[in-house]
């Protein structure tokens, strides 16, 4: 079908109107396809979707509820006003530090800022998926459960130690918002603690690719 509709087709621009109405046409035959497909197999494609595994559910509102979610989700909240007081950090403005002369501003900072960013999120979505691994049905292999939840919880805390470094950083090299900042790093050391102690085996878990050559 591509190779039909798409064939001498000198504008491949994203924009061009062209290009999105062939999509459309694509997404269309897709969808007749599938509901050809569900049909053979009987399936009841709305009645799929509308279907929810009990134990699913239960190890999902499990995950949602648990305190280190609670924490994971509030440090979400924090990380941002946290980092406020490194926002009036700019390429173009000179930092000034007293004693000496005004520098450009501090490669710290920013690289902190990037770890912090990248890990916010994950943090919690890891410990959502930790937690839910741990939950799941006892139909699946507890040793499986087990390996999940531990490798789930192991990259948490990791962005959880990499993160309470960066804070660090921004600790010291700011001269401001030190009151929020401790604040997100108390947050940060409390949940750290608890996803230690909910999966006591996280740390010595080896990540196949990852730690067997650590």
């Amino acid at each position: 079908m591509g190779q039909e509709l798409f064939s001498g087709q000198q504008d491949q621009d994203l924009r061009n109107a062209e290009f999105w109405d062939s999509m459309s046409e694509i997404l269309e035959a897709t969808v007749e396809l599938l509901h050809d497909l569900a049909r053979d197999r009987g399936i009841d494609l709305n009645e799929a979707m509308e279907y929810a595994d009990p134990e699913e559910e239960h190890a999902r509102r499990m995950a949602e509820n648990h305190i280190c979610t609670t924490l994971a989700r509030k440090y979400f909240t924090m990380a941002d006003r946290g980092q406020e007081h490194a926002e009036v950090f700019q390429e173009d403005t000179p930092v000034k530090i007293p004693g000496t002369r005004s520098v450009s501003p501090l490669p710290e900072i920013r690289e902190a800022r990037e770890i912090i960013s990248w890990y916010q999120p994950l943090i919690q979505v890891k410990i959502m998926r930790a937690i839910q691994g741990m939950a799941e049905s006892e139909d699946t292999d507890p040793d499986d459960r087990d390996r999940d939840a531990d490798g789930s919880a192991k990259v948490a805390l990791i962005g959880i130690d990499r993160s309470l470094a960066a804070w660090r950083i921004l600790l010291e090299r700011l001269q401001q918002g030190w009151e929020d900042i401790r604040e997100v790093m108390l947050l940060l050391e409390r949940l750290r603690r608890k996803v230690e102690a909910v999966f006591p085996g996280a740390r010595a878990f080896v990540r196949p690719g990852f730690d067997e050559d650590l």
